[in-house]
């Protein structure tokens, strides 16, 4: 019996990971999915891309601190370019990842009419994933300094 080839079996799967700016969280998390999906071999039925709920950083590159631990752990991200999330994202997207609670509140309250299972939080996935407690909580977004 040989080997079965998992893409046929797979429909394909559009991933959006958001967080405020685009510029540190969701383009890390866009990297290292990228990275385990080109790993399992399901980089034809998967695809995947990052946002902000805010544009203030619209075009502007990943930070400088996010590429340098993306690639301290073999992810590039140094061709990413910030956007924010817009009214055709929920049509575009079968799962849409928010990195804090503030993010998914965001991304719910824009969502209010379509289907609210596409949004979620991206640590429900992480403690499932590692068998973790799932009673630690979703960061706020993090303080300007």
């Amino acid at each position: 019996m040989g080997k079965k080839d998992t893409t046929s079996f797979a429909m394909s799967t559009r991933v959006l990971f958001v967080c405020m700016g685009n510029i540190c969280r969701s383009p890390m998390a866009e990297g290292v999915f990228r990275q385990l999906v080109r790993q399992a071999g399901l980089d034809e039925v998967v695809s995947m891309e990052s946002a902000g709920t805010h544009s203030f950083h619209a075009g502007e590159s990943a930070d400088k601190r996010a590429i340098a631990s993306a690639q301290k752990r073999g992810v590039d991200i140094s061709a990413h370019r910030a956007r924010a999330v817009d009214v055709n994202s929920f049509d575009q997207y079968d799962l849409i990842l928010a990195m804090d609670w503030d993010n998914l509140s965001f991304l719910q309250q824009k969502n209010c009419e379509e289907n609210p299972s596409q949004i979620a939080a991206a640590n429900a996935f992480c403690y499932r994933a590692r068998k973790c407690n799932h009673t630690r909580p979703l960061p706020r977004q993090h303080s300007r300094l």
